[in-house]
């Protein structure tokens, strides 16, 4: 992303998405599943000026990890 483009609500410059999941179906009245997203969000620096405020500073790598299941029961 451009300087000129970023904002200080998302400041970043590049991002990375990795995921996977994997269901089963156990019987014919269980099935499950579970998944998992990596999102790694590069650093950036910002210096703009918005409604007469400056904001600047250099802003670190951030890293989001992100889990989850479900299980269905059919009766």
């Amino acid at each position: 992303m451009d300087d000129e483009d970023r904002t200080i609500d998302l400041p970043l410059d590049e991002s990375l998405a990795v995921s996977f999941s994997a269901a089963r179906n156990e019987n014919q009245n269980l099935s499950y599943g579970v998944g998992a997203s990596v999102l790694i969000n590069g650093d950036a620096s910002v210096d703009q000026t918005a409604q007469g405020v400056r904001f600047a500073g250099d802003f670190s790598p951030n890293l989001a990890v992100v889990i989850g299941g479900s299980i269905q029961w059919r009766f």
